[in-house]
């Protein structure tokens, strides 16, 4: 079992090998393309989507992701590694993301930020609708109750039909908190700072 977690230098990257350590997964973490070999990627991202995109381009990493998707593998994009995966970013002025899903990332609604715990239903059922199989099935739970940690100002909005889509909460319902189809799985969430609620993620997506 191992996991490929790209560094960019813009990413919580020793909390997510924590957290993956503690569900018995191994991990690397990847600066440079060409280490790049694991069936399952992790994206993750904090700060800037145009510094982000930049360093992406700059360690050619946007043709070896589109690559690794097209070749059948598995992508997980965490928070702004989430937003990446879209058509658009609407910060820094507009930035093309990877083109991933149909889906653009905006401003939050009054430009405010989003700093807090919000609760998650999720069935496995949700990603057998669309073909999603964990790649080292680390648990037979099939059912989350619990509650995730977000921390944005930017949302992804998206009308793609071959993802799954889950709202982030009533108040924020055009915006996803979490899209999967059978490679890709994309959260706006924490699941590294979500505590039981996180791993039991985690391993339901592993």
């Amino acid at each position: 079992m191992l996991v490929d977690i790209i560094d960019v230098g813009s990413g919580n990257i020793s909390s997510i090998v924590h957290c993956l350590n503690r569900v018995h997964v191994n991990t690397r973490v990847v600066n440079h393309v060409e280490q790049l070999s694991a069936k399952v990627i992790i994206l993750p991202g904090v700060g800037s989507a145009g510094f982000f995109m930049e360093r992406l381009h700059t360690y050619s990493f946007v043709d070896a992701i589109h690559e690794h998707v097209n070749s059948g593998n598995k992508l997980i994009g965490i928070c702004l590694g989430f937003q990446a995966m879209t058509q658009f970013m609407e910060e820094d002025g507009g930035v093309d993301g990877l083109g991933l899903l149909k889906a653009r990332t905006v401003a939050l609604p009054q430009g405010k930020s989003h700093n807090q715990w919000e609760p998650i239903q999720l069935n496995k059922t949700d990603f057998a609708a669309k073909n999603y199989q964990a790649e080292f099935r680390l648990t037979k739970k099939r059912v989350l109750s619990g509650r995730v940690f977000y921390n944005h100002k930017y949302g992804v909005r998206c009308d793609d039909k071959r993802f799954f889509t889950m709202p982030i909460s009533q108040d924020l319902a055009p915006f996803s908190a979490m899209v999967i189809n059978q490679q890709i799985v994309g959260m706006q969430f924490h699941p590294e700072k979500s505590q039981a609620s996180g791993l039991a993620l985690l391993k339901m997506i592993l």
